[in-house]
């Protein structure tokens, strides 16, 4: 009887301590990145696009990625975008964030357009994006995501210089 009520008593400590770690697994972020860069622009989310990926300046969209060591695997903290809106020329970069989706905490996103000076930032405490937009018809440009990890520290990835044009 004694190991009965110890095993039960174990194996309910054990339940409720998995219970109540912070959960990582991805959840569904209930914006676009149309409809996030679409709300920091005051524009409509159909008159954004997602572009392709380029030769010159990598991959599009991001992930944004770290190995989690306690955990042993790799999550996904954000997807970062890059958009165009042609009606403006304006291109838009849009972290959505994967992990923690919902929770408020840091999220970066930034544009650089090679003909100015300035990047275009937005860092803040976010439950679901990051997003920034600047004008940039006939530049070529350059991304930059960041998100933060279950322990406190940011990760980024930041795209080569392109979509130039």
């Amino acid at each position: 009887m004694h190991r009965l009520v110890h095993w039960i008593l174990t194996t309910t400590a054990v339940t409720l301590a998995v219970a109540v770690l912070p959960s990582t697994a991805e959840a569904a972020n209930k914006y676009t990145p149309q409809q996030a860069c679409a709300n920091e622009s005051g524009t409509s989310s159909s008159s954004w696009s997602i572009l392709g990926s380029d030769p010159s300046g990598g991959a599009n969209p991001r992930t944004l990625s770290y190995y989690d060591s306690n955990l042993r695997e790799t999550i996904t903290l954000a997807k970062v975008y890059l958009l165009w809106n042609g009606s403006h020329g304006w291109n838009c970069t849009a972290t959505m964030k994967v992990a923690f989706a919902g929770t408020a905490n840091r999220t970066v996103a930034k544009l650089e357009v090679a003909d100015y000076a300035d990047p275009a930032p937005d860092d803040g405490n976010y439950s679901w994006y990051a997003a920034t937009y600047h004008y940039a018809a006939g530049s070529c440009v350059r991304f930059t995501g960041g998100a933060i990890d279950r322990r406190g520290s940011m990760h980024y990835t930041t795209s080569g210089w392109g979509w130039c044009g």
